[in-house]
C-alpha cells in the first residue's frame, strides 16, 4: 500500500519530532471511496516550532515546504508530468489541534458513514 510505505518513510525522517504515529486522512483513507490521486498525510508533531528543523530533510526527500496556517507546516510533492498536481500532501500538527481535529474527524466520518461517502 502506497501509504504504508511512505508513512514508513517519513516516520524515520520525523521521528525526533513526532508525538505519535502518521495518519493516513483525505480521499484515499476512506474505503470504497472514488478518491483522488493525491495522498493526504497528517504527523503529529510535539511541538511546531522545534519541527521547523525538519524542512530541510523533507526537501531532500522531494517534499516542498508551503505556508499553511499558523499551527502547522505544510509540505506536498508535485506530479512529475504535471507539476500542478500534486501526488502528496503532508501536514505537521500538534495533536489537538483545530487541523488536527478536523482532518481526523472528517475521515471517521466517512469511514463510518457509507451514505457521508457515497455524497462526498
Amino acid at each position: 500500500m502506497q501509504f504504508s510505505a511512505e508513512a514508513a518513510a517519513l516516520t524515520e525522517v520525523l521521528r525526533p519530532w513526532l508525538a505519535g504515529p502518521v495518519e493516513h486522512v483525505g480521499s484515499t483513507s476512506v474505503p470504497g471511496l472514488a478518491a483522488k490521486s493525491t495522498l493526504d498525510m497528517l504527523a503529529p508533531v510535539h511541538e511546531i516550532a522545534s519541527a521547523r528543523d525538519v524542512i530541510p530533510l523533507l526537501q531532500e526527500r522531494g517534499y516542498i515546504h508551503a505556508e499553511h496556517r499558523p499551527s502547522t507546516l505544510y509540505f506536498y510533492k508535485r506530479q512529475r508530468d504535471d507539476p500542478g498536481q500534486h501526488t502528496h500532501n503532508l501536514s505537521l500538527t500538534v495533536p489537538g489541534s483545530s487541523m488536527w481535529r478536523e482532518r481526523l474527524a472528517f475521515r471517521d466520518a466517512l469511514r463510518a458513514n457509507p451514505e457521508l461517502a457515497s455524497q462526498y
